[in-house]
């Protein structure tokens, strides 16, 4: 998505606080303060690719053109996703989510929910990757998460993209290629097992299976 980053006068920060990996040719926010970039609507989580024509490949490069721009220049900026803010109040002290950490990549995702509990009602789905936590960029921990959650009565999360159903079709070995958290889905597994949210980490590259001539 894009948005508009309207620039406060020059005594004023953005209100962004960026981070960056290496070999990662974008940055993070991790955290927004102020009213432009509340404004803006950015979150804590996004990713940041560009800046008007300009790849912001890392956070120096950023911080330089963010201090070209003159007061009231409306700064384009374009984000990885279409990132979304969910608000969990929580209800008899619980949340009703748990979270684990990613095989790879920030934040976590959330592996299972309670029916009918707070965050299912707040709009929260199995495999969704939740990047940003009470305005600050979410790690990869999900003992964190899980501390945060429980001494917080109000969760603001930032929640990667949307999650949508998709149909697989298994191949002839009766495998779907997807490495989850309870191993390799199969035709072997128990059905209540392949039907429940999943969380993949990994999709498995496989030959196809060699034709059998008659």
């Amino acid at each position: 998505r894009e948005v508009t980053l309207q620039r406060p006068p020059m005594n004023m920060s953005i209100g962004i606080d960026l981070s960056s990996q290496p070999g990662a040719a974008c940055v993070t926010v991790r955290r927004t303060e102020g009213k432009a970039a509340e404004k803006a609507g950015l979150l804590a989580g996004d990713v940041i690719l560009t800046l008007g024509n300009v790849v912001l490949r890392n956070v120096a490069l950023a911080q330089r053109w963010f201090r070209l721009a003159l007061a009231g220049d409306a700064m384009q900026l374009r984000l990885a996703a279409w990132n979304r803010l969910v608000l969990v109040t929580k209800r008899d002290g619980k949340a009703g989510i748990q979270c684990v950490a990613p095989a790879r990549g920030t934040g976590v995702i959330v592996l299972s929910l309670i029916k009918g509990g707070s965050a299912d009602v707040a709009g929260l789905h199995v495999g969704d990757r939740v990047l940003g936590l009470n305005g600050e960029i979410m790690p990869p921990d999900a003992d964190y998460f899980a501390r945060v959650a429980k001494t917080s009565q109000e969760l603001a999360l930032v929640v990667s993209g949307c999650t949508s159903e998709q149909l697989l079709r298994k191949d002839a070995q009766g495998m779907l290629g997807l490495k989850c958290l309870t191993g390799l889905f199969s035709a072997e597994l128990p059905l209540a097992r392949t039907t429940e949210g999943g969380v993949i980490t990994e999709v498995v590259s496989r030959a196809p299976a060699p034709l059998r001539r008659p």
